[in-house]
């Protein structure tokens, strides 16, 4: 347990040294200022997963790209290819998008990672959120987990939008 605390307050010392901005992408999203990014052997990139407000793509669509692009590099961290390159592969390719009438369903190898909301109609949610799945065919309502149009991505993870 100590651990863990003493890696959450490390990552707490190195927003604050940022002066209160997250760490950088240097996945060709984000550019750092010359801080490299972490090796993926890191304990847990959380901090490096946030995007910018004017550097990130501002449509639906190309936000489903890029949340798609963020669980393939925590995935990465997760299992590299060097350890095994076919459950590698099979992770990247095994991305589906479908577009409903009021979400966008992301699917990865006959799973659910989660869901977008797509609609301006949306009495609870804005167009964009990301929600979890509560079964194959519906989100989980309760709260977002997130938003593709304004950045808010620090809870993707390759298992879903936690």
């Amino acid at each position: 347990m100590s651990k863990m605390i003493e890696n959450l307050e490390a990552a707490l010392d190195e927003y604050f040294a940022n002066g209160g901005e997250p760490a950088i992408i240097t996945s060709g999203y984000r550019h750092d200022s010359g801080t490299p990014s972490p090796a993926p052997s890191s304990p847990h990139p959380l901090h490096n997963m946030a995007a910018t407000h004017e550097a990130f793509p501002t449509t639906v669509e190309a936000g489903v790209d890029f949340i798609i692009k963020l669980a393939n590099e925590d995935y990465d961290r997760f299992m590299p290819e060097s350890r095994n390159a076919e459950m590698n592969a099979a992770f990247k390719n095994g991305w589906t998008v479908s577009t409903g009438k009021k979400y966008i369903k992301i699917v990865n190898q006959n799973s659910v990672w989660g869901f977008v909301v797509n609609t301006h109609s949306d009495n609870k949610f804005n167009i964009g959120d990301i929600l979890k799945p509560a079964s194959f065919n519906a989100p989980a309502r309760n709260f977002a987990r997130g938003n593709v149009r304004n950045g808010d991505l620090n809870r993707i993870r390759w298992t879903s939008a936690g």
